[in-house]
Order: structure tokens, then C-alpha cells, then sequence
């Protein structure tokens, strides 16, 4: 988080039992920052009434305009997923041992000899989401699953932005064979020099944003009543994972489909899955769809 912009590196990696990466997918949202004439803190050029509808980077493709002034001529998601396609076949320490010094610069760019020419790019923070994958793992038993990133960004009211992200792992008949998703939301604030900043909040701990999932029971919803005056049985990674279950053997077609009331979805509420799922479940579709090079409309062929 900076004071113009809002950054989300997200990894989903799938692992066999040695700890070695079968497959992995990475993909990074950056989010513009402003501050109004009424001293809020907003999503730069975005009514915060509406959604954001960012697209990430691998998603923009050669309108990131980064092909023009690479050293290497590469897009920047082209060297995504050059790394990407890197990682498959190590343990994360061998990942952050093939790019440390001297395989890093000093701004984390990495100079490996296997990436020379594909990669120039920082590559820090994606070895940090790796990590972050592998110390959050959860059981699976996945056979040849193609692996796909979901990000949707929107305004949760004047002061929230929210991202939601996903992570699906698909078989060749592109359904859902495992899926983790989380959301993170950075609370906006102005500070005195009237600068975007981070409010103080559950979400923010010394500095660090902590994501719904992360903060399980911390999060507090569980035994509460919700906007619509249902009681909330489950906390929100509890629904969470119920979520998860629920579009294991589902493809994109039958998630996209999925209709909504007030935001909720009726199959959801029936498994207890009762917080507003529109949003999340975009990000869901997304992952499923983008487990594949092919399922991304937006990026060109390389």
C-alpha cells in the first residue's frame, strides 16, 4: 500500500508431497489511489458507488505497454508467466535460492540464469505469495489440474476497498478440482498532509493487512445479524470453505450462471454460506476460467 496505489500479488500453486510445485499461476492488481475534493480517499476515477472492475496485469496484455521499453521485448505477462512456468518443479527454497543474490538485483529483479531473457521484472513479492500459498495449503487430490487466478476490485461503501481473490484448480474437462479464495480489504483514510493512508482497523496489524481469512474468528461475524437480519451462523472463512466445496466439479459455465438476490445466492445460503457472494463468486469464475492460457480473452496469443 502506497498513498497512490493499492497492490495485490496473489500465487495459487498446486504441490506434491514432497513440497515440489506441479503447477502454479501468478497475477498482480495494481490499484490507482486519489483523494477527493471532499477529503476522501477513493479509487482514482471510479465512482466508489460502483464497481472498480480493474483489470490485473496479466489481463490487460499488451495494453500494459510494456513490450515497447522491455530490455528483453516482453510484455509484462509474458514474464508472469515465464516465471510461473519457472517455479514448476521446485520446493519454494529452491525458488527463492535460484533468485537471491546473486540471482536478485537490488530491487528483487531477478537475474537467474534460467530467467535471463524471459524475466526482468521484480520478482519478490510473487515469491512472497508462493510462500504464502505453501504455508496455507490445504489437502487435495488433484491429477494433471491446470491452475488459475481470479482478482475482483470494487468499493465497499465510501471507505473499503475490496479485493476479492480466488484460486481454482481444474481438470482437463476445465471443472473445479479444488478452490481457495479470500478477501482483502484496505480501509481508506486521509492523513494530515491529506495524503490516501490506511484507517486503523481489524484488517491492519502493525502495518500489515490481514485478510478475512487469516483473521478467522477475529473476524466476528459468526453470531451476529447481518444487513438483512438473518442470523450468521458461520464465520466468513467458514463460509469460506464451504464456498470452496460447493464448486468442486462445477466449470465456468455453471458458476458464471449462478443468479443472485441482494447479492446472495440461494444454493450458497442453503450450506450456511449466507454473506453477499456476487462479488466473490466473480472472482471464483474467473479463476475457473483463467486455468487455462486459452481462457484468457483479454490477453493476446504470445
Amino acid at each position: 500500500f502506497s498513498a497512490t496505489q493499492a497492490t495485490v500479488n496473489v500465487a495459487v500453486a498446486a504441490f506434491d508431497n514432497a513440497g515440489k510445485i506441479v503447477n502454479a499461476r501468478l497475477d498482480v492488481v495494481q490499484i490507482p489511489l486519489t483523494v477527493t475534493g471532499e477529503g476522501e480517499a477513493a479509487v482514482a476515477g471510479i465512482d466508489s458507488s460502483k464497481n472498480a472492475g480493474l483489470l490485473s496485469k496479466v489481463e490487460l496484455g499488451l495494453d500494459y505497454n510494456m513490450k515497447g521499453v522491455s530490455k528483453i521485448g516482453k510484455e509484462v505477462y509474458e514474464q508472469i508467466e515465464s516465471f510461473a512456468d519457472f517455479v514448476v518443479g521446485k520446493t519454494i527454497d529452491d525458488v527463492v535460492a535460484a533468485t537471491v543474490n546473486p540471482g536478485h538485483s537490488k530491487d528483487g529483479t531477478p537475474v537467474a540464469e534460467e530467467l535471463k531473457g524471459q524475466v526482468t521484472i521484480s520478482v519478490d513479492d510473487f515469491e512472497a505469495a508462493l510462500k504464502d500459498a505453501y504455508e496455507n495449503k490445504v489437502a487435495a487430490k488433484v491429477s494433471g489440474a491446470n491452475a488459475g487466478v481470479g482478482i475482483f476490485v470494487e468499493m465497499y461503501g465510501a471507505n473499503e476497498l475490496t479485493t476479492y481473490i480466488a484460486g481454482a484448480l481444474t481438470n482437463k474437462k476445465g471443472e473445479v478440482e479444488a478452490a481457495q479464495l479470500d478477501n482483502v480489504v484496505f480501509p481508506l483514510a486521509v492523513d494530515a498532509e491529506g495524503k490516501a493512508t490506511l484507517a486503523e482497523s481489524k484488517y491492519v496489524v502493525n502495518g500489515e493487512i490481514i485478510s478475512k481469512k487469516k483473521l478467522g474468528t477475529g473476524y466476528g461475524m459468526a453470531g451476529k445479524v447481518d444487513g438483512d437480519g438473518d442470523g450468521v451462523k458461520l464465520e466468513w472463512n467458514e463460509q469460506a470453505a464451504a464456498i470452496e466445496g460447493f464448486v468442486v466439479g462445477k466449470d465456468a459455465a455453471a458458476i458464471s450462471a449462478m443468479t443472485y438476490t441482494d447479492g446472495k445466492n440461494a444454493d450458497l445460503t442453503a450450506v450456511d454460506a449466507t454473506i453477499k457472494v456476487e462479488s466473490i463468486m466473480k472472482a471464483v469464475a474467473e479463476a475457473v476460467s483463467y486455468s487455462t492460457k486459452e481462457g484468457i480473452t483479454a490477453k493476446p496469443n504470445a
